[in-house]
């Protein structure tokens, strides 16, 4: 359950990211959010059993990344999109950030210390997006590190 909400979470700021500005490369945007987010937890291990607090912890650090906007027509579809009126994209722009909000504070509920493992991206300099592709790992499991490892190498 965690690992996919966290890379279904991952692969979603590939949207956001293409608005990163400077030196920083996109994986290097997404490497450093996911870490700074699962550190949180680590440190403060009452986040979750606390729904409240990982809402606030979500709300606070992954939301801002995330063009949600761009994410509801994408996931609509251009033909539903332009079909719906500027009341109804809002509204369903505000629920979709909702669903998304709650789904990434519930599957951080069940962080366990796994490690995610991000594989450099490769895009040209000039490129307007960029995906981010990652392995969750349970680092208990020699195994699950060593098919992450190779599924990066893969990548």
């Amino acid at each position: 359950m965690f690992g996919r909400s966290l890379l279904s979470l991952c692969l979603l700021f590939f949207l956001s990211c293409a608005y990163a500005e400077g030196p920083v490369k996109p994986d290097g945007v997404v490497k450093q959010l996911v870490n700074d987010v699962l550190s949180s937890i680590r440190e403060d291990r009452s986040l979750a059993s606390d729904p409240a607090r990982m809402d606030g912890l979500v709300e606070a650090r992954i939301l801002p990344s995330i063009d949600f906007l761009r994410m509801t027509r994408l996931t609509v579809g251009n033909s539903y999109w332009s079909d719906a009126t500027p009341q109804q994209r809002e509204l369903l722009v505000v629920e979709f950030r909702t669903l998304l909000a709650h789904t990434f504070a519930r599957a951080l509920t069940h962080y366990t210390d796994q490690t995610v493992m991000f594989t450099p991206s490769q895009s040209k300099p000039d490129a307007q997006e960029v995906t981010v592709k990652s392995v969750i790992v349970d680092t208990r499991d020699a195994a699950t590190i060593a098919r992450a490892t190779a599924a990066v190498g893969a990548f």
